[in-house]
Formats: C-alpha cells, structure tokens, sequence
C-alpha cells in the first residue's frame, strides 16, 4: 500500500488526559481525533473517508509546576476591576523530543493556516518530511499504536476519535471508540522497510474508525 509518511517533530507535547485540571497528566499517544485535528490544519477541515496510521517516540517525560490564570467576570466593568483574574498553581505533564510519523492516503495540496501544535498551544511543531512510502506484508513488531482490540495485548481504552464544537449548545461534542494501547506488538501488514516497523492502519469516515487488516 503507498501512502504518505508525514513526520512531525517538536520539543515537547502534551495531549490532555481530561480528567484533572490541577494535575494535568498526557496521553503518551495521542488520541486518534488529535491526529485528526493535525490532518485538519495541515490539508483543510473537511477531510474526510481517509486512511490513517500514525506512532510516537519521545525520550522522556516529566511534570511541571505552570501558573495559571482564570477569568472571572467577562462584564464591561470586569476591564476596570483587578478582581478579573486569579492565579493558581497547576502541575502539568510533557513529553519531551517528541516525533509523531503519520501515513495516510489524504490527496491533497498543503494549506497548514494555523501553527502546528503537538496537542497544547504552547507545544510548536513543524513537519521535518513529506515521504511516498510503500507499506509491504511482512511480519515485524509495530511500537507506540492503538490498534483494534483483536490485535496485541496492551490495556483496552477509550480514546476520542473526533471532537468538534458545538455551536448549538455551545460546547465541544466528542465521538470515542475502545481501542488497544500497544507499546509492543507483532503484526504481519503494513511493513515500513525504511524505518523496521509495522503500521496499524484505521479508515476514519466522520469520527468513525474500522480497522483495516
């Protein structure tokens, strides 16, 4: 199968767990709908019905200690008042020398109108290769993937495949599927020669995933 191999590369990354909001952990792969968001703002938001894969490698993470500022009153009156804001401490969790590899068949021209992020705003990225790549079967070991949960034995999650925002209701809307977290596992498709692994492959039509074996 020939696809594209984008690969991204940034300082440090974090993909919120949310589940906290002083201790703010990182998914150590990134949830499928961030991929997705990244697709997003490299080739435009109505991507659609593509082939995805995607793995991360990072050289280590930590925890640190981030002032945070809260707003308190969005009134005409608040801009006058020093009572607008509070601070408060926050712990947050980085992955640092991050490089993110995505393949995908997406066929299209480079539009990338917003900075690319691994994840946080503050996280800047850039793309250091656009590579055609042909993915061959042939049994091998694929590292750092969610894949179907037939495949591997890492922990089953529930990640998000697509978070949109809601105008009606006004609030983020999101779509989520149980996959499996693999930090380790053998496969017999989708051989990448060039780097010595396989690729876990999905089809993403709308926020829905279906893995391709």
């Amino acid at each position: 199968m020939n696809l594209k191999r984008i690969i991204i590369k940034g300082d440090f990354a974090h993909f919120k767990i949310p589940a906290r909001s002083k201790i703010q952990l990182t998914y150590e792969i990134p949830p499928i709908s961030t991929v997705v968001g990244i697709l997003q703002n490299i080739y435009g938001m109505d991507i659609d019905d593509f082939t995805l894969g995607y793995f991360i490698n990072y050289t280590t993470k930590h925890k640190e200690a981030m002032t945070i500022y809260k707003e308190l009153d969005l009134s005409e009156n608040s801009y006058k008042s020093k009572k607008r804001f509070i601070t408060d401490l926050c712990i947050v969790e980085f992955l640092y020398d991050v490089e993110l590899v995505i393949y995908t068949d997406i066929n299209r021209e480079i539009e990338l109108k917003e900075p690319l992020v691994l994840g946080k705003t503050n996280c800047l990225a850039s793309i250091s290769e656009i590579t055609s790549v042909d993915l061959i079967d042939k049994e091998g070991y694929g590292y750092n993937q969610y894949t179907s949960k037939n495949i591997g034995n890492g922990q089953i999650r529930r990640i998000n495949t697509l978070t949109y925002y809601n105008e009606n209701t006004d609030m983020y809307d999101i779509k989520s599927e149980l996959v499996r977290e693999n930090i380790e596992f053998k496969y017999d498709k989708n051989y990448d020669n060039d780097l010595d692994r396989n690729i876990y492959l999905w089809n993403w039509k709308g926020g829905n995933i279906s893995g391709i074996d």
